[in-house]
């Protein structure tokens, strides 16, 4: 696990510091495979359980050897003080073995373990990977990372209280929720683009709760070696980017700044959307709502008779028999044709579909009471022009529900070639631009739009045909807003 900054060392048995604290912090020694290590407060105390995840990485490491004839390279992901990798390395001693940590005390305690036991095992001071600068990922990443919330802890011989006593980053994820530690290592790891292995510990977490992790790219599978213990074995592929088709590449991306080179790239890119939905007969997007939507709709409450809807870049209308339950006139718009005259004939009754570009909308001042605007503005090479003509059809007091997703997404970057800061060309051909907090919530307010909320969403969606074959995790801001007036 990785630690917190916590510079003291062990406090006598009979000192204040040690009353109820593990004994193993009093006793200045933790046991753990037969073998001792120094300990003090400042670092994790390795659980007995972490014996299963110490044999699956040797295990692992020892096929990894056979099948890439050589040395594996095997990388921990918080070494703490340094007991894993220690045990790894002995065990293992073709492997090499390195130890990452971001707390400087912490590793000062591994490194006088891992000079103690007489092995070799390269550490390295770092936030996660940032520290990495060999052109090479690792072979296997393994660890323990900060895993579930005071509600999850082993047995009755361990309470809540052996764990307060600990470096409080080093027990639970400090963001993300449970899963949000295993959530990062996997993160950065597919960010870097490595072909690699990860084995983690998810102590006594559910298969359910670790299963949207998954739904990054690779393959994943939950192991089990002890009733009620949990390892998480994933197989992560590298981030390659697709070069774009000869058909594409005449068409090469201009910078973005100026406005004749956004129009062409807005045209180009309204042209791929609608190609895409003119390849497949299938719904690309199947028939399932967005993710957010079950929690915030009930929040716009009923509408009258008259009040009139938009689902803006509907697509073909995965999300319209969700909004048909607000009440009010439901309308239909996506620049599109292919894609609107996919929606299924049962959902067309009532529904005025309408073929336009968001960055000139043929409708009223005013016209509607709610508008949704769902997996778009991150698409859109030119946002403001759109988010200008949303703002201004929609009535005073009424609300624009909208996802702006950053690049904590779960498919930000992959098959993703970057043209700009923070803008890239999935497949070759679709624009996407991943937006911070910050950016999202001056996009709403630069337009006359008041946040009234801001959650971080998680949902997860099957392969879409003919666009991305692999189930996969939405991580992005879900805003709601009001138009002042």
């Amino acid at each position: 696990m990785s630690t917190a900054s916590h510079s003291s060392l062990p406090a006598p048995p009979d000192s204040p510091a040690a009353a109820g604290e593990p004994k193993a912090y009093a006793l200045g020694r933790l046991e753990f495979r037969g073998r001792t290590f120094a300990v003090n407060r400042c670092v994790y105390l390795t659980d007995p359980e972490l014996n299963h995840l110490v044999d699956a990485v040797v295990r692992r490491g020892r096929e990894l050897a056979a099948a890439l004839h050589r040395a594996p390279r095997l990388v921990e992901f918080g070494l703490g003080c340094g007991s894993l990798a220690i045990c790894v390395k002995q065990e293992l001693p073709e492997a090499e073995v390195i130890g990452l940590e971001i707390d400087a005390d912490a590793l000062a305690v591994g490194r006088t373990n891992i000079a103690a036991h007489g092995v070799a095992v390269e550490t390295l001071l770092s936030d996660g990977f940032a520290a990495w600068q060999r052109p090479d990922g690792p072979d296997l990443i393994f660890g323990d990372p900060p895993w579930g919330d005071e509600s999850t802890v082993y047995g009755a011989d361990r309470p809540i209280g052996h764990y307060r006593a600990m470096p409080a980053t080093s027990v639970f994820p400090r963001e993300g929720g449970r899963t949000g530690a295993h959530a990062q290592v996997l993160r950065e790891a597919r960010q870097r683009g490595w072909r690699c292995e990860l084995l983690l510990n998810a102590g006594v977490l559910s298969e359910e709760e670790l299963r949207p992790l998954a739904l990054h790219p690779g393959e994943f599978s939950f192991l089990h070696p002890a009733p009620g213990l949990t390892l998480l074995h994933a197989r992560l592929e590298p981030r390659q980017p697709v070069e774009p088709t000869p058909a594409v590449s005449a068409m090469p991306i201009l910078p973005m700044h100026e406005n004749n080179d956004v129009a062409d790239a807005t045209g180009r890119n309204i042209v791929a959307w609608d190609t895409l939905y003119g390849s497949t007969p299938r719904l690309v997007w199947g028939t399932q709502a967005v993710g957010f939507l079950d929690e915030f709709l009930p929040q716009i409450g009923a509408l009258q008779s008259q009040d009139r809807i938009l689902d803006a870049a509907a697509g073909e209308g995965r999300n319209l028999p969700a909004l048909g339950c607000l009440g009010g006139r439901l309308y239909a718009c996506d620049a599109s044709a292919q894609a609107l005259r996919k929606i299924p004939a049962n959902l067309r009754t009532g529904i005025e579909t309408v073929v336009c570009d968001l960055r000139k909308l043929p409708f009223a001042d005013g016209f509607f009471r709610f508008v949704l605007l769902s997996d778009v503005v991150e698409t859109l090479p030119d946002i403001e022009a759109p988010m200008h003509e949303l703002a201004r059809v929609l009535a005073p007091g009424g609300h624009l529900l909208c996802n702006i997703p950053g690049m904590d997404d779960g498919i930000a970057g992959i098959n993703m070639r970057p043209i700009g800061t923070g803008s890239y060309l999935y497949a070759g051909r679709y624009f996407y631009h991943f937006f911070n907090e910050t950016e999202a919530r001056a996009l709403l307010e630069r337009h006359g739009l008041i946040v009234s909320q801001v959650r971080l969403c998680r949902w997860q969606e099957e392969a879409h045909p003919e666009f991305r074959s692999v189930a996969h995790l939405h991580v992005s801001r879900v805003f709601l807003a009001k138009r002042s007036g």
